[in-house]
């Protein structure tokens, strides 16, 4: 399962990155209000929010990078030494993908709302974005309440609710 999802999220890393190159664009070239106004490059606000877009897309990807890393450790720990990948692994696994996702949507989300209204238009690179982007999240593998439950049951003893 967290190879499967981690596919997704690695497709969620790179759509918020092209959200935010979208987004540098626009700061560069468009006025806050109007051709008297500044540049929204120069604005603190829109300074603030491609800071905090990058924060969250960059730990995304080192997320997504730790997976990856997890993965193949666990596989060769598998092959090498028999020691076996538990379910509660498998999950945690999961659930740091989701919360990859999360972090991408957070990141796209900012950019939508604070690129101006005419970047949202249907068939602009920002919207194309956005839907893009949610609609990873409507896949079955990142409703991470979920997970969130089976991983709390098992790390408490219990059976997990779910299969994912």
């Amino acid at each position: 399962m967290p190879l499967l999802v981690s596919e997704p999220a690695a497709v969620a890393v790179g759509i918020a990155q092209g959200a935010i190159d979208h987004y540098i664009e626009i700061l560069q070239t468009r006025h806050q209000y109007g051709p008297a106004s500044p540049l929204r490059r120069e604005l603190s606000m829109f300074q603030r929010d491609l800071g905090r877009t990058t924060a969250l897309v960059d730990t995304a990807e080192a997320a997504l990078l730790q997976v990856a890393a997890s993965w193949t450790r666990q596989a060769h720990d598998v092959v090498e030494h028999g020691i076996p990948i538990t379910d509660e692994m498998q999950r945690r696994l999961l659930m740091i993908c989701q919360q990859i996702v999360e972090l991408c949507t957070e990141a796209v989300d900012i950019v939508f709302r604070s690129a101006g209204t005419s970047a949202t238009r249907k068939g602009e690179s920002v919207e194309r974005c956005f839907r893009d982007i949610n609609m990873i999240r409507t896949h079955v593998t990142m409703q991470f309440e979920r997970t969130w439950e089976n991983v709390g049951q098992m790390r408490l003893g219990l059976p997990p609710g779910s299969f994912f």
